[in-house]
């Protein structure tokens, strides 16, 4: 199965090709919202180096947020015009689940935190899974997808009540939890607590390459999304 990723949720827009969960290219777009400028000529020069055309295109995997209001219509619009253009399928997939596959699975709970401006923040609490899949290029960490598992609602909320949460993780059993995600950059000392880790920046973005194994692995489990009802996940 051949898949169009796009994820334009905030500043550091990505567009990526994979054959079915195996990224074969993956392209970030110039930093700032110019996503609507840059992303199908960023699309068209990914499918020229592939050797792809878009007749061939099984399956649109589109990040719907939360995220920057813009972005996630820019590139919402993109997927559905792809999807609707091409006959194909569209899958929607949250910022959120993608920026946990960039975290390899030793830590027991993770927690991506995106800033959604307005003092308040966007985040899940997730669970290590004890099933994770292995995608078709091999059997290392990093190539293992659905590690883990969300165990709480997609939240928005203020920092502080988000920290209100967290201590009921760290307490159990001396377990940790890693935090990671643009929020930091303003809210770092609002969680720096025992038992609370922080992950490097190069992992707080969510890349088109995660949007488009994950979108393949919900449709391969039976999911699909109407492209006229798919909406963004705004939560607020």
């Amino acid at each position: 199965m051949n898949v169009i990723a796009i994820e334009t949720s905030g500043l550091n827009g990505s567009v990526a090709l994979l054959k079915n969960d195996v990224i074969l290219k993956e392209g970030r777009l110039k930093r700032g919202m110019v996503h609507g400028k840059l992303l199908l000529p960023s699309l068209q020069r990914a499918l020229k180096e592939t050797r792809w055309s878009l007749k061939k295109i099984n399956l649109v995997a589109v990040d719907i947020g939360p995220g920057s209001y813009t972005g996630l219509r820019v590139g919402l619009a993109a997927a559905k015009t792809l999807a609707y253009a091409l006959k194909t399928k569209l899958i929607g997939v949250s910022s959120l689940d993608a920026m946990t596959e960039n975290i390899v699975p030793k830590y027991d709970y993770i927690v991506p935190v995106i800033d959604a401006r307005w003092q308040q923040i966007y985040s899940a609490v997730y669970q290590r899974s004890n099933n994770p899949l292995v995608n078709s290029k091999g059997t290392d960490k990093l190539d293992k997808i659905f590690i883990w598992q969300r165990i709480t609602d997609y939240l928005s909320l203020e920092p502080a009540k988000l920290l209100k949460i967290l201590p009921e993780l760290v307490r159990r059993r001396g377990e940790n939890v890693l935090l990671f995600g643009n929020a930091l950059v303003k809210y770092k000392n609002v969680f720096n607590r025992p038992g609370i880790i922080f992950a490097p920046q190069n992992r707080w973005i969510p890349r088109a390459g995660k949007i488009g194994q994950l979108g393949y692995h919900y449709f391969k489990s039976g999911r699909r999304d109407n492209p006229f009802k798919l909406i963004p996940l705004y939560l607020k």
